[in-house]
């Protein structure tokens, strides 16, 4: 008798399994939330991917013997970014060039600023460009190498401050030094 009130009253394996289930999908979900955060924007981070944009393209201006360049474009709604194209001649139009987004096969040639960061302007020389080029800029690498004198200010929103940073272009060394505050032209 005792073991048939026993019996009566355990969980069934069903029941153990369904209970199982149900506590793996909220570990598995807390667990993700808690792991996987939202990177924070930080703007050493947002150098070293400029830096690497810089590197990859002066690779291949040099391997390719063919002039590259970083296209600089802000958005109002959308993430600015920053991409690496390539000039080619025109295939309709051989007598003109045109830039393409280069694919290389061993990294990413186009890299998305966080949301929270935003490209104010570029100079090259006195020269603001985004205003010049209808909020577009480019920094040339040429074959051998060399990369353009330019400079980038950035703003970094986090809670109602301002953070404004400089990334000046090294020609002869062709990547960017961070600089606090926007340098004077």
């Amino acid at each position: 008798m005792a073991f048939k009130l026993f019996v009566n009253k355990a969980f069934t394996f069903l029941e153990m399994m369904v209970v199982m289930v149900i506590i793996g999908s909220m570990i598995t979900i807390i667990g993700y939330m808690l792991v996987v955060r939202k990177p924070e924007a930080d703007l050493k981070t947002v150098l070293s991917e400029f830096n690497a944009l810089a590197s990859i393209a002066r690779q291949e201006a040099i391997a390719t013997q063919k002039v590259h360049r970083l296209y600089f474009q802000p958005n109002k709604n959308e993430p600015d970014f920053v991409a690496i194209q390539v000039e080619e001649k025109d295939p309709e139009n051989p007598e003109k060039l045109i830039y393409k987004q280069i694919e290389p096969l061993y990294s990413k040639s186009k890299y998305d600023l966080p949301e929270d960061i935003k490209m104010d302007a570029f100079y090259i020389g006195k020269v603001e460009q985004f205003s010049e080029n209808k909020n577009k800029a480019y920094c040339y690498i040429i074959p051998n190498g060399l990369v353009q004198d330019v400079k980038i200010y950035l703003i970094k929103k986090n809670e109602g401050r301002e953070e404004k940073v400089t990334f000046k272009m090294e020609p002869f060394l062709g990547n960017f030094d961070m600089h606090e505050g926007f340098i004077k032209i």
